[in-house]
């Protein structure tokens, strides 16, 4: 069996069960994961810990996912899933 996954991931979604399955998920693989339900919350997060990747919602209340992602460090793995 091969080992489980490290490393950080920041999920930033408004529906909280997205949240919730996604982190269940990552979580069983060994991720270590943050939560943030809007993009101000997930900006004090990176601002507070290391992340190694963001998964985003990019439909969200006030400030959406693109306008986020632009704002990414480029240390933060970013890849562009649609669903």
């Amino acid at each position: 069996m091969p080992d489980k996954a490290t490393g950080r991931v920041l999920i930033v979604d408004d529906e909280p069960n997205a949240i919730k399955v996604l982190s269940a998920i990552l979580r069983e693989e060994g991720y270590a994961v943050s939560e943030a339900q809007d993009v101000m919350r997930a900006e004090k997060i990176l601002a507070e810990e290391d992340v190694d990747a963001v998964i985003t919602d990019m439909k969200m209340p006030s400030k959406d996912g693109y306008n986020f992602w632009s704002t990414l460090p480029s240390t933060i793995l970013m890849c562009h899933l649609f669903f």
